[in-house]
């Protein structure tokens, strides 16, 4: 979801931004008007790794092309932290909708907060280019996608549906446990594997199991996994719980694999 797909939403976006600048006009040649340009997403909190380097290349992009100095308007950048929840992201977006310098959005980073704000800027005919989350439901909202969002990273069905023949043709694992956050992102994407394996390798989910993030005991997921005789663990979420779940694995002697999607791929 991340690092490479960030530069093209950038590009995508300051390209989108020119198109704007260069059909207004000022009657003083030497002022330029203001526009900005937000970014939504968790810069603080247990997820920040996930999305501040989104926020600074960003960042970066907007320094660049003021710094060009051939469009007709300067560009602000507006960093919003969300901390990557729906509760956080939906107030920001409903005052950003009525400032009318706003002309674009980079984000939100989660699938979460996408559906909770997705229908406000959509309204506002505000336009958003989506770095990371991946929801493929989010395709779905009625005036949004499409119209006013885009996303430049593949879905979880794009993640989540090769995982079976990765795990069972490839890895030639017996059984899978499948656990995931309960976030929009981490449960869509489990749902996805669960399906994906019952279709293709009936018999072969040992378990399927939701726990609640930011916790710091996660031991009776970790017996489940142990106790269900699975040899690899597919994770849907973010890093935070995939690597304390791990770790506690591994204090209970457990060696089953680990398997997960780009939420968990971080350096936690």
């Amino acid at each position: 979801m991340k690092r490479a797909t960030r530069l093209v939403a950038v590009i995508a976006m300051l390209s989108l931004m020119a198109g704007v600048a260069c059909s207004s006009k000022s009657n003083n040649a030497t002022t330029k008007k203001t526009l900005k340009i937000a970014f939504l997403g968790a810069l603080t909190g247990d997820n920040a790794q996930l999305e501040i380097h989104a926020s600074q290349g960003a960042a970066l992009a907007v320094e660049q092309a003021n710094a060009r100095g051939d469009l007709p308007v300067t560009l602000a950048y507006l960093p919003e932290d969300t901390q990557g929840s729906k509760d956080q992201a939906t107030p920001i977006a409903n005052q950003l909708k009525d400032d009318a310098s706003l002309v674009a959005v980079v984000g939100p980073g989660f699938s979460g907060e996408s559906f909770a704000v997705n229908p406000i800027f959509g309204q506002a005919g505000i336009p958003e280019v989506d770095h990371s989350a991946t929801n493929p439901g989010l395709n779905a909202i009625a005036g949004v996608s499409g119209k006013t969002w885009f996303r430049s990273v593949g879905n979880d069905n794009a993640q989540g549906g090769p995982a079976p023949d990765i795990i069972f043709k490839y890895l030639k694992k017996t059984k899978v446990f499948i656990g995931h956050d309960k976030s929009a992102y981490g449960e869509g994407l489990a749902t996805i594997v669960k399906n994906g394996v019952n279709a293709k390798y009936p018999g072969k989910v040992a378990g399927f199991e939701g726990v609640d993030p930011g916790k710091k005991d996660y031991s009776s997921l970790v017996s489940k996994i142990i106790t269900s005789g699975a040899d690899i663990f597919y994770w849907g979420g973010y890093s935070p719980e995939s690597s304390l779940i791990m770790k506690q694995l591994r204090e209970k002697g457990s060696k089953i694999q680990f398997m997960g999607a780009d939420g968990s791929k971080d350096t936690t």
